[in-house]
């Protein structure tokens, strides 16, 4: 999966109309604080202390570790490893998270510029709306160690019809000397209470957008974050911004976000 891409023409987007819901952000102080309280109460109201606790004060500290694909050098997290053949295979035991790294030869040669950013964005969404899944972001990242290419963080509806979805962190890495492609996903799962994290959210963010009619509020939950007028698939929801990461800590996303993805940014570098 993932593989390979194919540079083509992007479209031009169409602009589109306003979202009452997408287009309250950046938050205000005071719609921030009005979030904030209502997810403590109803958290207050669902769950005992201990469980709160558990939950506000989640944290995953994990410790720091050596990952080799080939040449290229990242923490691994002090994940368990699982060397399969062509590929490493790390498996977090807290979370029951899946860390794949593997380094494929390319047959034509890899070229600066080849892929623009909308063409691999618009290659990339479309892989995920194949699975029923959507893109949450896509963009091109340079790391302080040399190290660039694309990463994104998507998501896929969990197998066999159980509720939820499952996020992938996906690093796309041309190494241009070696004409080598590396590739890193990483995909965490929901645990516990399915859907928390927007079935919270959405009433405070219904009452602040001044919106009554729960139709009309679902037509604009969703919103492709690069396309606006995708409706395919299953695009970003307005709970999965970054914002609301502080209140979900043991949320697949936000672990990707303010973990996985500063340990791997601040690591990754090609060996010597």
């Amino acid at each position: 999966m993932l593989k390979k891409f194919f540079s083509k023409k992007s479209k031009t987007n169409p602009v589109a109309p306003p979202n009452p819901l997408f287009d309250l952000f950046p938050l205000s102080e005071t719609n921030r604080q009005r979030i904030t309280t209502f997810v403590k109460e109803m958290f207050e109201r669902m769950f005992d202390e201990e469980n709160i606790r558990q939950m506000t004060n989640f944290t995953l500290e994990y410790p720091v570790g050596t990952g080799k694909v080939a040449k290229l050098l990242f923490d691994d997290m002090g994940w368990q490893q699982e060397q399969k053949e062509g590929e490493l295979v790390l498996v977090c035991k807290q979370t029951g998270g899946y860390f794949h790294a593997t380094a494929i030869q390319v047959q034509n040669k890899l070229k600066h510029g080849q892929t623009t950013l909308p063409v691999y964005r618009q290659w990339l969404t479309k892989q995920y709306i194949d699975f029923g899944g959507g893109v949450v972001l896509c963009e091109h990242f340079s790391n302080i160690n040399g190290v660039e290419g694309f990463e994104s963080i998507s998501k896929i509806p969990k197998p066999d019809s159980a509720q939820g979805v499952d996020y992938i962190y996906f690093l796309n890495i041309p190494n241009f000397k070696d004409n080598i492609l590396y590739q890193i996903s990483i995909k965490m799962f929901e645990q516990g209470t399915k859907g928390l994290r927007d079935n919270l959210l959405m009433r405070p963010l219904m009452d602040i957008a001044e919106m009554t009619n729960s139709e009309e509020f679902m037509k604009h939950y969703f919103r492709d974050p690069y396309d606006h007028t995708n409706r395919q698939g299953l695009p970003m929801n307005v709970s999965e911004k970054e914002v609301f990461d502080h209140l979900y800590p043991f949320h697949p996303l936000s672990i990707i976000r303010q973990v996985i993805r500063k340990r791997l940014m601040d690591s990754l570098k090609w060996e010597s």
